[in-house]
């Protein structure tokens, strides 16, 4: 079974990483919503992608030097401003209260390869742990050292290393790690690349694919999941597949 992974929550349509967008994803029926996390001034586990504010809320400047206070004056819509109005930082507790009674998975990206935030992985840890989520979530980052500085942590956490190009055999890399899934970009997948992975156990997660033929492409591969901008198009395809199939 191929998952539906919300990339940023219903993104294609709805302002990316806030609550809006991941309650438009939910009421497709996703099975997992992705989401990066970085921390405010003060230390608050805020949802957002850019380590610079400037493409989504027009301030100038890093996340990192405003306090969780400023960020939530904000005004996270970005490029959907006109149609959705005012959508603010969520937080990650935010998030996991919201999500609490919800059957979905979460891809929960520290974005910490950039910016080197100190403690990030304890206070992500705490907060889910808080939460209760802990087998509910998929964490991951560009920062490899960081995810397993996180394994060390929160044994009951999934991880997932995400690739661009770097790696010659990602699966034999992640096994080496301890890791069970990776998120390749979806255009390294060639045949060989992907009974690499296969062969080693490994879990695969592509990204970011948006258009419906390459999602067939990547289905008939056998993927665990794929990421999408717009979950309402891989519904589509997967329902489509189903129909092939013969599965009701």
């Amino acid at each position: 079974m191929t998952i539906n992974i919300a990339h940023r929550g219903f993104s294609g349509e709805y302002p990316e990483n806030t609550m809006l967008a991941f309650q438009k994803a939910l009421d497709l029926g996703v099975d997992a919503i992705e989401l990066d996390v970085q921390l405010s001034k003060d230390g608050e586990v805020m949802i957002f992608h850019d380590e610079n504010l400037k493409r989504i809320t027009g301030e100038s400047g890093f996340l990192m030097d405003y306090t969780y206070s400023q960020l939530r004056k904000l005004n996270a819509s970005g490029k959907f401003a006109v149609e959705f109005g005012i959508n603010l930082i969520p937080t990650l507790a935010e998030y996991l209260e919201f999500t609490q009674n919800i059957e979905v998975i979460t891809f929960l990206e520290l974005k910490n390869s950039m910016i080197p935030y100190p403690h990030l992985e304890e206070k992500v840890c705490d907060v889910i742990y808080r939460s209760g989520q802990q087998n509910k979530i998929i964490l991951f980052s560009a920062n490899h050292p960081s995810v397993i500085h996180f394994g060390s942590l929160a044994p009951e956490v999934k991880l997932l290393f995400p690739f661009d190009n770097w790696i010659y055999d990602y699966g034999a890399y992640c096994r080496k790690h301890g890791i069970s899934a990776c998120m390749p970009y979806f255009h390294a997948l060639t045949p060989q690349v992907v009974a690499e992975i296969k062969a080693h156990g490994v879990a695969i997660y592509p990204w970011i694919v948006d258009d419906p033929p390459d999602m067939e492409t990547l289905l008939s591969m056998g993927m665990d999941g794929i990421l999408t901008n717009f979950p309402d198009r891989l519904n589509d395809v997967l329902t489509n597949k189903q129909n092939r199939d013969g599965i009701v």
